[in-house]
């Protein structure tokens, strides 16, 4: 791993396009124009040597299509105060999910059509590890980004939690771990369901209000079946209600942050 130490002509003090930023478990994240900055303080850098070199061994995997899914472009610096930092490439076009929502709630209501589109992307994501045998383990509303304009999501956070399938969880925030069921929380062992449910508890978030209520019933009464077939139920859902293809919804970096 590549370990530089951060330009001060580039600090963070520095950024002219911070859009927004968060507070997180371990530090900072601060969401710019094109890339997103993992500030991790000196006494998380076990976290932050775990975030680097799961990326690293995530991008020696021929990732094809599903590149745009994932982190492709970044970099690993050490501050001039001691701090560990990552930073990631992304799209200008692509907003945190988790403001989305809040803008959502607050200003405009989601147009049903592109929270299908968002569940389409994360069920095809969640395959996409579970076919490599990963487990993310932090499939949070704040470590996607979703782009209206090109209909793609990114996972592009939580990677400090990642592990292989059926290998020890060393870390995981609360709200993934109340996800797990009781037996899994005994073993702390990664599971392909810490994923699925994950993306169960963002469709409850997206689905909350609805125009159809037969799609906040598929994530509120939703029981636990092989992913195959959790697929081909929400597919089969979609296509019984919605016939042609989606129309995009404009909503621009300006207005959301």
């Amino acid at each position: 791993m590549e370990l530089r130490i951060y330009d001060k002509e580039k600090n963070l003090h520095h950024y002219k396009d911070v859009l927004t930023e968060k507070k997180t478990e371990f530090g900072k994240t601060y969401i710019c124009e094109e890339y997103v900055l993992y500030e991790f303080q000196s006494k998380f850098k076990h976290l932050f040597n775990q975030f680097c070199n799961n990326l690293e061994q995530f991008s020696s995997y021929k990732l094809n299509e599903f590149s745009k899914n994932f982190p492709v472009d970044y970099s690993y610096y050490e501050n001039d105060l001691g701090d560990f930092i990552i930073e990631i490439q992304k799209k200008s076009d692509f907003l945190n999910l988790e403001d989305v929502l809040i803008y959502g709630m607050e200003v405009e209501e989601i147009p049903e059509r592109q929270k299908i589109w968002i569940i389409n992307r994360l069920f095809n994501i969640i395959c996409f590890l579970g076919i490599k045998h990963i487990s993310h383990n932090d499939i949070r509303t704040t470590n996607c980004y979703v782009s209206f304009k090109t209909h793609d999501c990114c996972l592009i956070g939580g990677w400090h939690f990642q592990t292989k399938m059926d290998e020890k969880i060393q870390f995981c925030t609360k709200e993934i771990w109340s996800l797990l069921p009781e037996f899994y929380q005994k073993i702390k062992t990664a599971t392909p369901k810490i994923d699925t449910l994950s993306v169960i508890e963002i469709g409850k978030k997206l689905f909350q209000e609805c125009e159809h209520k037969e799609f906040h019933d598929f994530f509120y009464n939703f029981h636990y079946k092989h992913r195959i077939d959790i697929y081909s139920e929400w597919e089969n859902l979609v296509g019984s209600i919605y016939k042609k293809e989606f129309s995009y919804w404009e909503l621009e970096n300006e207005y959301l942050y």
